[in-house]
C-alpha cells in the first residue's frame, strides 16, 4: 500500500512541475515559460518528442526568433526552420519576413535563432519542427504568440 501512496505521489508531483515553474502555465500538452511555447509529448509520434519557439521584442526595435526540435532518441536528422511573420493588414494575412533555419545529422536535438530590425507591427513565430529515421518521417507546425512591436 504505501508503494502506491509513493507513486501516486510522484505523479502528481510531476503533473504539477510546469505550474511550479515561475511563470509557467500548462494548456494540454503545451507548457508556456515566459514567452516561450514548449510543446511535450506530443502524441501520435514516435520520435517526435518536444519542439519550441518563441518571439522576443529587445525593446530597440530588434526582435528575436528562436526555435528548436527535440527526439526521443537520436535520429537521421532532426530539423527546424523558424519563419518571422508579420500580419497584413491590408489583405488579413499574415507574410514570411524572415527565416532560420538548422539541420543537425545523427543528432535528437535542433535549434535555431536570429535577431531582426523590424518595423512596427503585429508579428508572430511560426516554425516547421521535423525528425526523420530510417524510412520515418515526423513533423508539426508550431505558431509562437503574437507581439506588438511599436
Amino acid at each position: 500500500m504505501k508503494k502506491i501512496k509513493l507513486l501516486i505521489t510522484c505523479i502528481l508531483v510531476v503533473m504539477l512541475i510546469p505550474s511550479l515553474v515561475h511563470g509557467a502555465t500548462a494548456d494540454g500538452d503545451t507548457i508556456k515559460v515566459g514567452d516561450t511555447l514548449i510543446q511535450q509529448s506530443l502524441s501520435g509520434y514516435r520520435y517526435l518528442y518536444a519542439t519550441s519557439n518563441s518571439l522576443i521584442n529587445n525593446g530597440d526595435g530588434t526582435v528575436t526568433v528562436t526555435a528548436y526540435t527535440e527526439s526521443v532518441v537520436p535520429v537521421d536528422s532532426v530539423y527546424v526552420r523558424a519563419y518571422l511573420q508579420k500580419y497584413n493588414t491590408t489583405n488579413d494575412t499574415w507574410v514570411n519576413v524572415y527565416n532560420v533555419y538548422d539541420t543537425q545529422i545523427n543528432s535528437d536535438y535542433a535549434s535555431a535563432y536570429k535577431g531582426y530590425t523590424v518595423s512596427s507591427g503585429r508579428y508572430r513565430v511560426m516554425s516547421v519542427h521535423k525528425v526523420s529515421i530510417g524510412g520515418t518521417t515526423e513533423q508539426t507546425t508550431q505558431y509562437s504568440a503574437e507581439k506588438t512591436i511599436y
